[in-house]
């Protein structure tokens, strides 16, 4: 098992669940990184977008990253800040930048989207951005923003999120089918930028074969009350319509 271990319970959905992140960045593998690089020759317009205002806090990001990752050979040719940050770490990238009085996602670059597109989110806010999650009312958007405004660029914090696939790929804007199930987790932290006041998500995503996740002593009976507890709206949304048993 990769994340899953590392869960210390399945939270509801929504919910923030977040706390102190112990380290910022994931450990460096190759493997994440050539998997971007095919992307972005690929199907570059659907994994990176950005926005002009964004420029500054894209090159605050990259500075950070740099403080902390060793620069490795590229084999292509970069366009941009984010995306050259986008090669140094394994995770996805995300910037929202206060516009309007409201967050709005402004440059990212996503290589492993869960049930989502690019295009589709991009410029959005935060409501806009979580619109169509169930229970992601006002007063959740609220206690996000309250969260974005108040957090000292010092201080990491962390979340994960969870649901069930039947296919293990990572690059996913809508669910590929399959035979098995796969316990697919994000882990995203969230980091104040101090000079553009800009926010950054990574998004780490690992998956489980949900076989050997259930046979954990701790991990498996949690897991499948989680599931089974989920209400109809989230399982609707989700589209894990299904139910772990035995």
């Amino acid at each position: 098992m990769t994340y899953a271990s590392f869960m210390s319970q399945f939270k509801p959905i929504p919910s923030l669940g977040l706390h102190k992140a112990q380290q910022w960045l994931e450990p460096w593998n190759r493997k994440p990184i050539m998997r971007k690089k095919e992307l972005l020759t690929s199907d570059r317009d659907a994994v990176i977008r950005s926005s002009p205002e964004s420029i500054p806090a894209q090159e605050e990001l990259l500075e950070l990253i740099m403080q902390e990752c060793d620069q490795m050979k590229m084999h292509i040719t970069p366009k941009g800040p984010l995306e050259l940050a986008s090669l140094m770490v394994i995770e996805d990238l995300c910037i929202m930048l206060p516009i309007d009085g409201t967050y709005q996602l402004v440059a990212a670059a996503v290589f492993s989207p869960s049930n989502w597109k690019l295009a589709e989110k991009f410029k959005q806010n935060i409501a806009e951005i979580h619109q169509k999650v169930p229970g992601f009312d006002e007063d959740m958007t609220k206690k996000v923003d309250h969260v974005f405004r108040g957090l000292a660029p010092d201080r990491i914090l962390e979340r994960y999120n969870w649901s069930i696939y039947t296919n293990p790929t990572l690059y996913q804007p809508e669910k590929l089918p399959g035979k098995e199930f796969y316990l697919r987790i994000e882990r995203q932290t969230i980091r104040k930028l101090e000079r553009s006041k800009g926010i950054v998500f990574t998004i780490g995503v690992h998956v489980d074969p949900l076989k050997d996740v259930v046979k954990d002593d701790h991990m498996g009976p949690q897991l499948k009350q989680a599931i089974n507890d989920l209400p109809q709206e989230v399982l609707d949304y989700k589209e894990m319509n299904y139910s772990y048993k035995e």
